[in-house]
């Protein structure tokens, strides 16, 4: 039932964006909405790190967005075996893109 629901969430905030905002079909692949899945591999990666420091929307913060979504979760843990990191998002440049490495993700990835 609650990947019912979540599967429901993501339908209707998809019609939302069509209808209500203008957004094109091809704009987007789905909105990155929580699951259950997710939020099962989020209780595994936020018990990796203090979240102490962490930004509000952290991947690694238990209950947030960003943690009980499966695209984000499924990134961090990927994320572990690049050099580059995981970024944080809610510090922007002045393209819309990641400025700073998330905090929570690097706690998470020493040994």
């Amino acid at each position: 039932m609650a990947n019912s629901v979540a599967s429901s969430c993501a339908e209707k905030s998809d019609q939302v964006l069509i209808e209500e905002c203008g957004v094109h079909p091809d704009k987007f692949n789905s909105v990155n909405l929580p699951t259950l899945i997710g939020a099962c591999q989020g209780v595994t990666i936020a018990s990796k790190c203090d979240t102490a420091g962490a930004c509000h929307g952290c991947a690694y913060r238990p209950g947030s967005i960003a943690n009980q979504s499966p695209i984000t979760t499924c990134d961090a843990e990927f994320m572990a075996h690049d050099k580059k990191g995981f970024m944080c998002h809610a510090y922007l440049d002045g393209d819309g893109e990641p400025a700073k490495f998330c905090v929570s993700h690097a706690k998470a990835a020493k040994p």
